[in-house]
């Protein structure tokens, strides 16, 4: 059976608490450093860190990187998929504003929901 992976559900990260919104990046990066698909799906308000500009200017002083885009570059770079929640993007994304390169297109909440009851994605959600 194929690795159905792992989804890391962005809820309440956002760029006002850089260090703590690096978190799930950190897991996302150390998952597809052992080889098992991540996707990471960004709802709600923590959409707005695939708008270019908001993740690079979120430091993270004394960490790893010195912003919040350094850890979603290495999680990108690692394997992970960003995908932004399509409810979300209409929502909290102003048109005109232009997306990361890291972002990877857009997914609906039930077919990430169906990912996991159907061919047991295990989920975190932050």
């Amino acid at each position: 059976m194929d690795d159905p992976g792992l989804a890391i559900v962005l809820w309440a990260a956002g760029a006002d608490d850089a260090l703590a919104a690096a978190t799930p990046f950190v897991f996302a990066a150390a998952s597809a450093a052992l080889d098992h698909p991540v996707e990471v799906l960004f709802t709600s308000r923590s959409v707005r860190l695939l708008v270019d500009g908001v993740a690079q200017g979120a430091a993270t002083p004394g960490a790893a990187y010195t912003t919040l885009y350094g850890f979603m570059q290495a999680a990108h770079t690692a394997g992970a998929r960003f995908h932004a929640c399509s409810m979300a993007l209409t929502s909290f994304v102003v048109e005109g504003e232009v997306l990361i390169a890291e972002h990877d297109g857009v997914r609906n909440v039930t077919a990430v929901i169906a990912g996991a009851l159907e061919h047991g994605r295990r989920m975190l959600v932050f």
